[in-house]
């Protein structure tokens, strides 16, 4: 049984970093190597879904967002994106179908 210092202890660790880290700003778009932001949720309720994939023919974003299917378009860099919305704030789920082309 922990004794009150260390739940206390544990209290504050736990309060500071979730302190930080709602006090803190998201950095700039940044990719390294293969991660990217997605999805990132704009100021004005839109959300930006990315999927790298450089050698897909296609890549669509779908779930319970609105009920429709979004295609993405690649960058030069191969990740692929869309912007939809606005959205309510909730939490949704959604998928990401990619579909490459495999031929001479």
């Amino acid at each position: 049984m922990m004794n009150k210092c260390t739940i206390l202890l544990l209290m504050a660790i736990i309060g500071s970093v979730f302190s930080t880290a709602i006090g803190q700003e998201r950095p700039p778009i940044q990719r390294m190597g293969n991660a990217v932001i997605s999805p990132e949720v704009g100021d004005d309720g839109t959300v930006t879904f990315r999927y790298v994939a450089p050698n897909a023919k296609e890549v669509i974003v779908s779930g319970e967002l609105d009920g429709n299917v979004y295609p993405m378009t690649p960058d030069t860099n191969g990740v692929w994106s869309v912007t939809i919305g606005p959205l309510s704030p909730d939490i949704y789920t959604y998928s990401f179908f990619c579909r490459r082309y495999y031929g001479a």
